[in-house]
């Protein structure tokens, strides 16, 4: 007859069952502990100083596995953190799981803050981290404020609050290759980089940081045009220069210098985005031919050299609001042949 072998621990097993017959079930604790303080994690760690962030906590035991809170208030105070309440609690909670908790910054202002995780009594610290309150950016201007349709065009943004992780768009397209600078005092802080690929007029202008971001309408104007035809030519007076491109039909253009129109000119070197209007090397009698294509015959006799086409608008009869190399295929060399 076989008889089986019984391990100690089935043996074990044996006097549990015995004891369950006896006393009843055995309820196993929950895999929830007590709650104790912690370091938790915030993300974002930084924002506006007004309040308003939605910023989520990450940690452990914020409620048990049936859903009860374990955790009541949490403020953002200047001092640390101790199981004594103090500081601005948060506008809003939201417990979503045992390691998650969804917040609402309060109002704060530009200071590194000290964040306190309470019990639901109020009166026990079980969690602490830090978050910093930044200015939203303000006072935003962009030189130049235009470029071609391909983008390119090297921009400067001056404005106040800048912070090292700065962005900017225009028209919903990022700036890119930036470089920040920020100045102490009443020097505009900067943030240097290319200007996207666009089109059109009044493409937005919107600068973010972590406290927030501010738009600037109408700030940024394309030129439309991007081929010139022929690349090269004798440069002599009247002589025709075909451009195509779009959105010409748009356009005012004039001989004539007076305030608020366009003319084109050929250069050797770049003009500023805002300053002294060309009076050589004009492309002129322009005639728009659709919104597609123009031509312009030239002014003067050009010297031998290589020549990039420059749309600019006059802000008065002698001056300019803003220039832009009208694109990458732009060039015209003037030679002898």
């Amino acid at each position: 007859m076989y008889i089986p072998k019984i391990s100690t621990k089935r043996v074990l097993g044996l006097v549990m069952a015995s004891a369950l017959a006896v006393t009843g079930t055995v309820t196993f604790a929950s895999s929830s502990q007590a709650v104790s303080s912690v370091q938790v994690k915030l993300s974002p760690i930084t924002g506006a100083s007004t309040g308003g962030t939605i910023v989520t906590i990450t940690g452990k035991n914020f409620q048990t596995d049936v859903g009860t809170a374990q955790i009541g208030t949490i403020r953002f105070g200047l001092v640390a953190c101790s199981d004594t309440p103090a500081g601005t609690a948060a506008t809003t909670i939201s417990i979503t799981s045992p390691t998650k908790v969804v917040v609402t910054t309060p109002a704060l202002t530009v200071a590194k803050y000290f964040v306190c995780v309470f019990d639901v009594a109020g009166t026990l610290l079980v969690g602490s981290s830090t978050f910093t309150g930044v200015l939203p950016v303000s006072s935003l201007a962009i030189t130049p404020a235009s470029g071609p349709t391909l983008g390119g065009t090297k921009v400067v943004v001056s404005g106040d609050d800048f912070t090292a992780k700065t962005k900017a768009t225009v028209g919903g397209k990022l700036i890119t290759a930036t470089k920040v600078v920020i100045n102490a005092g009443a020097t505009d802080d900067t943030l240097t980089g290319l200007l996207p690929a666009g089109s059109g007029a009044d493409a937005k202008l919107v600068v973010t940081n972590e406290g927030g971001n501010v738009e600037v309408l109408a700030a940024v104007d394309y030129f439309d045009a991007v081929k010139v035809s022929p690349s090269a030519g004798a440069g002599a007076l009247n002589d025709v220069i075909n451009v195509t491109g779009s959105g010409f039909l748009a356009g005012t253009f004039s001989d004539t210098a007076a305030t608020g129109v366009s003319q084109l000119a050929l250069i050797q070197a770049p003009i500023a985005a805002a300053g002294t209007a060309p009076t050589t090397r004009m492309c002129g009698k322009v005639q728009v031919e659709s919104d597609t294509q123009l031509n312009c015959q030239l002014l003067t006799t050009n010297t031998d050299g290589a020549y990039t086409l420059v749309l600019f608008k006059l802000a008065t009869a002698t001056t300019i609001t803003n220039a832009a190399t009208i694109a990458r295929s732009a060039n015209y060399t003037v030679s002898d042949y």
